[in-house]
């Protein structure tokens, strides 16, 4: 693309300094000049548009030394840009953006590594919109054939940001592979919108605070959770085969989901023995997390469920779909 965008820059200037030379040379109009320039720099063959004078005809041999070699590496790029699909390439990124620019209340997952992929595999599965943002241009191009929505940039450049579509994202995956990166985007992206979800992978303990300080609203440290995962297989085997069937969504129909209790919610101002969740549609209330409180695990009976209350409850998929 970029050599292309050369040699058309290369024969433009020597189509106007053709045409230039036609007219201060030989006086001619300026049609009749670019016309005589582009039948030489194209070696058509048709005879002087007028007859020349002996510095015309010298003009007109360097244009032809200069000029026809030029112009077939234009014939050539453009050749091997439309056939080796460089051209749809460039049609299927515009295609992608005009997609992107009309996400709304989406997640933009900074660096497409593992730990990337399967973020995106499970917001795929629960069909949560998102964008990959990826600097790495051939990973973008197979995210692109695939009909995955990515744009091509550097995550820590606030502009790549904005054409993710930012200021409409409800929140931000920062899973690149440095620490230092992933605080500098999460403190970009706070920057920019303030009511986004922000969460952050950090290798380092220490990199935690600094995460939290520049915005995160959580942050995952994989090795610590592998470790601690690790010595659970070895101490709580079967505990750890539950957390893992029902937190992963795994288990035969069965899963661990959150609900958020609307101002219109018919449960909201009963208690949690009258709301009859677990007798009408099998779902276990683990617990509750009042807005802006204490998360209370293995609530109380007479716990009074209001709005704006999360419920963190174990059921059948479909049945916590009804709740």
């Amino acid at each position: 693309m970029r050599v292309l965008n050369i040699s058309i820059l290369v024969l433009l200037i020597l189509l106007a300094g053709g045409t230039a030379g036609y007219v201060l040379i030989e006086g001619w109009e300026t049609m009749d000049s670019l016309y005589m320039t582009l039948i030489t720099l194209t070696t058509i063959g048709f005879s002087e548009v007028r007859p020349l004078t002996p510095t015309g005809k010298l003009f007109t041999m360097i244009l032809i030394l200069f000029g026809v070699g030029t112009a077939a590496a234009v014939w050539s790029s453009a050749t091997r840009f439309i056939t080796e699909g460089s051209l749809r390439d460039v049609l299927g990124r515009k295609k992608m953006e005009k997609k992107v620019n009309r996400l709304q209340d989406h997640y933009i997952i900074c660096g497409y590594g593992r730990m990337g992929k399967l973020i995106a595999a499970e917001l795929s599965r629960n069909n949560v919109p998102y964008v990959v943002l990826e600097k790495n241009g051939t990973l973008v191009d197979s995210l692109t054939a695939e009909g995955v929505l990515s744009i091509m940039g550097d995550a820590t450049d606030d502009t790549v940001l904005e054409h993710c579509g930012i200021e409409r994202a409800t929140g931000l995956v920062a899973v690149l592979n440095s620490d230092a990166d992933n605080v500098y985007v999460t403190l970009s992206a706070r920057g920019m919108s303030s009511n986004l979800f922000i969460v952050s992978r950090a290798a380092d303990e220490n990199s935690e605070g600094k995460l939290k300080r520049a915005g995160a609203n959580r942050v995952v440290l994989p090795y610590t959770i592998g470790g601690m995962k690790i010595a659970q297989a070895i101490l709580r085997p079967t505990i750890l085969e539950f957390i893992d069937q029902v937190g992963g969504g795994r288990a035969q129909d069965l899963m661990l989901d959150e609900v958020h209790v609307g101002p219109d919610s018919p449960y909201s101002g009963l208690k949690l023995n009258e709301s009859n969740i677990r007798q009408q549609l099998g779902a276990i209330i683990l617990a509750i997390k009042p807005a802006g409180g204490t998360m209370q695990i293995n609530p109380r009976p007479d716990q009074v469920i209001r709005k704006g209350d999360i419920l963190i409850c174990l059921g059948a998929r479909e049945r916590l779909d009804n709740i």
